[in-house]
């Protein structure tokens, strides 16, 4: 793209991480899903703190200052801007909770896209992550094995879904992909998402969970109910915290006799 700008005589501001011409960062530290960099823009010098976890969401940051530069915005303020943005749906979205496992929620559709989250929840230091991944129609069937492969060498406990399949066609694709699994023993193959999400939940006590497929993307579950990934999770997260009933017992004698006692 650099390339094609110069050929091309027009405007154009370059960022990048530890390279570039315009805007660019040193990154100072990342963890616990977020990460600080220092912004060089012109004369401007200035750390960012990002609450989104991610190599990738760093240089989407800079892109938008990058943006703010080449349109003479004062930079201060867009940096200001970018560390006010908290989530983006669907896109490595941390969900509040209130356990220890953290859960995010990513869009990632195709076997890059979803190397590219697992790297970014490694950089973290999140621990061992628990994928459960929804395959969905569009996966090419050229894809199949290679998404395989990415969560074999992420060393992932794998469950695979399919949020609006039939059930033996998720079979059938799951099949597929366990052809790039050299350990097919950590795949767990549950087509009811709203079931695999809820066996990652339960099963999972240190690490974290990673929900891929469907972003903030709504879909129709087996009651015909239309659910997304937070949701499923939320109503999760509601049921394990209802205190659970106590039976009302008496401790202490009734204040007169009962009906078979007898004087």
């Amino acid at each position: 793209t650099a390339q094609w700008a110069a050929d091309a005589s027009v405007p154009a501001a370059s960022y990048g991480i530890d390279a570039s011409e315009h805007v660019r960062a040193k990154r100072l530290y990342r963890a616990g899903g977020e990460q600080q960099l220092l912004v060089t823009a012109g004369h401007t010098l200035m750390p960012l703190t990002l609450k989104i976890p991610g190599d990738h969401m760093a240089r989407a940051a800079l892109a938008a200052i990058a943006t703010a530069w080449l349109f003479e915005f004062p930079i201060p303020e867009a940096i200001t801007g970018v560390e006010a943005l908290t989530r983006i749906p669907g896109r490595m979205q941390r969900l509040p909770q209130s356990i220890d496992t953290p859960v995010h929620i990513d869009a990632a559709d195709t076997p890059d896209r979803l190397a590219v989250a697992l790297h970014a929840l490694r950089q973290h230091q999140f621990g061992p992550t628990t994928v459960v991944h929804d395959l969905g129609a569009r996966l090419e069937p050229q894809w199949r094995s290679r998404l395989g492969e990415v969560l074999q060498r992420n060393e992932c406990r794998i469950v695979l879904s399919g949020s609006e399949m039939a059930p033996e066609a998720v079979q059938s694709m799951a099949m597929d992909v366990l052809g790039g699994v050299q350990s097919p023993g950590r795949v767990e193959v549950i087509p009811d998402r709203e079931a695999a999400i809820a066996w990652a939940m339960e099963r999972t006590s240190s690490g974290n969970v990673l929900l891929t497929g469907r972003g903030a993307e709504a879909w129709v579950n087996r009651d015909g109910e239309m659910r997304t990934d937070e949701g499923v999770v939320a109503t999760w997260l509601d049921c394990r915290q209802q205190a659970p009933a106590i039976p009302q017992l008496n401790i202490f004698p009734p204040h007169g006799p009962n009906s078979i006692f007898s004087h």
